[in-house]
């Protein structure tokens, strides 16, 4: 059975600059297990759309893919991730630099299966 990774501390915001976000993570297996933890990572946030609606155009909150990488990680040990921007997320970045955003990070295990999805705060810079 495969180990995932788990966010090494989710409370500090992850700081997100230019072209990438900088996460570290955690292999949850046993340091004599044998198998590296092998997952994929998305940060999605959340923003206003336009939709169109019944009535009109309506701003809709919905989640946008804000960046995304893979890791490979030795069993009981700690990585620092990059994770690349998406063209959306280069965007937020560049116009709202100084802020802090709130998203949601996606661990997937090597079958693209969602494993955990924790809260986080993005720092923008």
């Amino acid at each position: 059975d495969d180990g995932d990774v788990v966010v090494t501390n989710p409370a500090r915001p992850i700081p997100c600059a230019g072209s990438a976000c900088n996460v570290r993570v955690d292999c949850n297996l046993a340091e004599n297990s044998g198998t590296q933890c092998v997952n994929r990572i998305e940060i999605f946030v959340r923003a206003a759309a336009a939709r169109l609606s019944g009535d009109g155009l309506t701003k809709v909150q919905r989640p946008i893919r804000f960046a995304f990488g893979a890791v490979i990680v030795p069993p009981a040990q700690t990585a620092k991730v990059k994770l690349k921007l998406t063209k959306k997320g280069k965007e937020i970045v560049k116009r709202k630099r100084g802020k802090t955003l709130k998203g949601a990070l996606e661990i997937r295990n090597a079958a693209g299966i969602a494993v955990s999805s924790t809260p986080i705060r993005i720092r923008l810079r």
